[in-house]
């Protein structure tokens, strides 16, 4: 198997396996396969696409390439969210404290800066002493203690995803349904979650500048990864409420975000916890505690 064989089908819209995906992942991963032909290949995904079953494949190698953060010792649902990106967008670190005072456990994997628009890890960081480079232990530690934690790509999470993550931003490769699903999915997943709420921003300032992309990529990241326990229905919905004031993200006066809940199982939530899921204002801290009550709902009827 060549490298160039699979940049040179990709770039005429063909499907590559999941044994020649997995080559490109683990080569790039290891060092095998240099900058300048995944650089190509991104190019050749950015312009060809991918199918399903290419995403998924990705996704899964992607996961495989670090360790899975086991968080069954920790008592609680646990709910992640994942904002795509935009100007002005501040969600998460508002949305999961918020979650997390209202009995949800928050393992959040976020990402840093890409194209125009700034991390959530870079923010945070921007507080003296704040610290996001948590090992995994420490990650677990502070997930017991305060039902929230905040931690990046590692080189023992999801590692292959830190470095296409670099390179797509360096090679103007961000703007790809299948690259944003994957690099998304792959981290998300792989830090043991029992649900997840993904909030697609859509708009100028925003990654993508339609509600049919918006659509896509929610359709595309709930059916990302390929076991059944980590997909779930996608919700949809317009929200009027921007990102701040003067919100670029807003099209012709108007925000949207496209809501994807990906649901698993879980346990049981407190009736403090359901109450919380009605009278949240925040429609992204809504979802959460909101898809947190479903989980339990669906473990709490299984036989």
């Amino acid at each position: 198997m060549r490298t160039v064989d699979l940049i040179h089908r990709k770039r005429d819209g063909e499907e590559l396996s999941v044994q020649e995906i997995a080559f490109l992942v683990d080569g790039y991963t290891s060092g095998a396969i240099p900058d300048y032909q995944m650089s190509a290949f991104l190019m050749a995904t950015f312009f060809s696409g991918m199918t399903d079953r290419e995403v998924s494949a990705l996704t899964d190698r992607m996961i495989g390439s670090g360790e899975h953060i086991d968080l069954s010792s920790i008592p609680g649902m646990k709910v992640d969210k994942h904002s795509t990106g935009g100007v002005g967008d501040k969600t998460s670190l508002i949305a999961a404290p918020l979650a997390a005072a209202a009995g949800v456990i928050v393992p959040m994997v976020s990402g840093r800066a890409l194209g125009h628009t700034g991390g959530t890890l870079d923010k945070l960081e921007s507080i003296p002493g704040f610290r996001t480079n948590l090992t995994i232990d420490e990650f677990r530690a502070q997930l017991a203690e305060t039902g929230l934690a905040f931690i990046g790509q590692t080189p023992q999470v999801a590692p292959a995803d830190g470095k296409l993550y670099s390179l797509r931003d360096a090679t103007a490769t961000v703007e790809s349904i299948p690259l944003i699903a994957s690099s998304i999915m792959s981290k998300k997943m792989s830090a043991g979650l029992d649900a997840l709420v993904l909030d697609v921003k859509v708009g100028t300032g925003a990654f993508m500048k339609t509600v049919e992309n918006a659509r896509e990529l929610a359709r595309t990241m709930v059916l990302a990864p390929s076991h059944p326990a980590q997909r779930g229905e996608r919700r949809l919905e317009r929200d009027a409420d921007g990102l701040g004031r003067g919100d670029p993200c807003r099209p012709r006066g108007r925000g949207h975000a496209a809501t994807a809940s990906a649901i698993a199982s879980g346990g049981a939530l407190s009736a403090e916890t359901a109450r919380a899921a009605r009278s949240a204002r925040s429609r992204i801290t809504q979802g959460m505690i909101a898809s947190a009550v479903s989980a339990a709902e669906a473990q709490n009827a299984v036989p």
